[in-house]
């Protein structure tokens, strides 16, 4: 379990910024999002009690995820209901249940609270990502009507242009056959 722990501690906790131990790097982002100063105003202090009454992870997900909830009138005060509705509202994110709500209010592992909490840090750095991607493809689709309309556009004037061509030719055409007709009318 040791060998575990310790891959997980250097490839999902660990930022790998060398400042503090991965659980202090941690606690750092927590409180950058959640803690005193922000608007949840919670000041984390560990991965045990903290978390036990699910309104720490309701603000998580509100301050990297806006408009999850309406904080703070969705939390119900039901430690076990708001750990709940905060895996729930995880869950839609696309992390992965590590724990199930009632392991994170009744028996807290700080170690697995850790991993859990740390896909959230995960989650709001590739969200930047996502975004960019995401405005990459409405300009794409911009761009895909732009060259459909030109498509339609020139498909419209190669029409026009025969058009215009089969009516020089039935002009010419007709020019030709009246002058045929006066020559015939000519001889005698």
């Amino acid at each position: 379990l040791g060998l575990i722990w310790t891959i997980i501690l250097r490839y999902q906790i660990s930022t790998g910024d060398g400042e503090g131990s991965p659980k202090q790097e941690l606690l750092k982002w927590i409180n950058s999002k959640i803690g005193e100063g922000t608007k949840a105003g919670k000041n984390i202090k560990n991965f045990k009690n903290d978390w036990a009454d699910g309104s720490a992870l309701c603000w998580l997900i509100e301050a990297i995820n806006p408009g999850s909830f309406n904080m703070p009138g969705d939390l119900s005060g039901n430690g076990l209901r708001d750990c709940i509705m905060g895996f729930t509202k995880s869950a839609d994110m696309g992390i992965p249940d590590l724990l199930l709500p009632e392991d994170m209010h009744n028996v807290v592992d700080e170690l697995s609270n850790m991993t859990y909490l740390s896909y959230f840090r995960s989650w709001e750095a590739n969200n930047a990502v996502r975004k960019q991607i995401e405005a990459l493809r409405k300009e794409l689709d911009v761009l895909n009507g732009a060259w459909k309309e030109h498509s339609d556009l020139l498909k419209e004037l190669a029409h026009a242009q025969r058009e215009i061509f089969a009516d020089q030719d039935i002009v010419q055409l007709s020019t030709l056959i009246s002058g045929e007709e006066v020559l015939k009318n000519k001889d005698p």
